[in-house]
């Protein structure tokens, strides 16, 4: 692989490697993009605006956080470059991160390079997402799950025992937001099968733009959501963090209705 990045990219600043590869970070401008050996960006952070996410559909899984009460404590599976995290940090001061990530060289160029900060609320666990699951500890009240390598998705994204594993460790009221990308459609299938073996009836969807499929799984029933206020709150998250999270809170409503509609007029348990 030439130093030289294709145009999009920018100026190569940083490569390292390790057991699984190699990872690389691009300049250009103030934007930074973490690759994994290849041209697909895995990250990419703005140095002036690092809580403003660039890709649509890590802004898509943010919106997690309007369904979950007052949620306090994050996961996640697949820390990549940090964007998602610095966006969670950035939104609520009380809210405590815990992102686990298989590849120390990745979290080192998160630090060095795409701005994630050192932080008494965050707190990175390096090694396996199955091997962290398996630990005794607290329930969470949302989990983001995004497992993708040069090669695409890890084979866990899509393991019905993994995604068990995952729901065991939410709380009650916990939603588990995975990100599938599109480009394998039958890979996405999969994954999002296992979803639904696993959340029967409990999953609910938002296809964006660019080829992602986010799913929103729920350690309960689907959430009696009213429009207005989970509009509302979509506006003022976006306002906060200058992102354009109302009309992905529209798609998400639009291509949810009746679901969404079938829930509220189910009766509380």
């Amino acid at each position: 692989m030439s130093d030289t990045a294709d145009p999009p990219l920018g100026e190569l600043i940083h490569r390292r490697t390790d057991p699984e590869g190699e990872i690389q970070v691009y300049a250009q401008g103030r934007q930074r993009t973490l690759t994994f050996g290849n041209t697909v960006e895995q990250t990419r952070v703005d140095l002036d605006h690092p809580a403003r996410l660039v890709h649509a559909y890590t802004q898509a899984m943010l919106l997690g956080v309007l369904l979950v009460p007052a949620p306090v404590s994050a996961l996640l599976l697949g820390l990549g470059g940090g964007a998602l995290a610095q966006a969670l940090l950035a939104w609520d001061p009380a809210l405590s991160v815990t992102a686990v990530e298989a590849r120390a060289i990745v979290v080192q160029a998160a630090r060095e390079y795409l701005a994630l900060p050192h932080t008494g609320r965050l707190r990175i666990d390096i090694g396996d997402a199955m091997a962290f699951l398996d630990r005794p500890g607290p329930g969470w009240d949302l989990a983001f799950l995004d497992l993708y390598g040069a090669q695409g998705a890890h084979s866990d994204q899509g393991a019905v025992g993994f995604l068990t594993a995952c729901r065991a460790r939410l709380n009650a009221r916990g939603v588990l937001v995975s990100n599938h990308w599109m480009a394998d459609f039958a890979a996405s299938r999969r994954e999002q099968s296992a979803l639904e073996i696993v959340f029967p009836g409990q999953v609910l969807y938002l296809h964006i733009p660019g080829g992602s499929a986010i799913g929103f799984a729920f350690a309960q029933a689907l959430p009696r959501l009213r429009r207005s206020p989970f509009l509302a709150g979509a506006e003022a998250l976006g306002l906060r963090l200058d992102l354009p999270l109302h009309r992905l809170a529209r798609a998400f409503w639009g291509q949810n209705a009746l679901a969404l509609k079938t829930a509220r007029l189910c009766p509380s348990a």
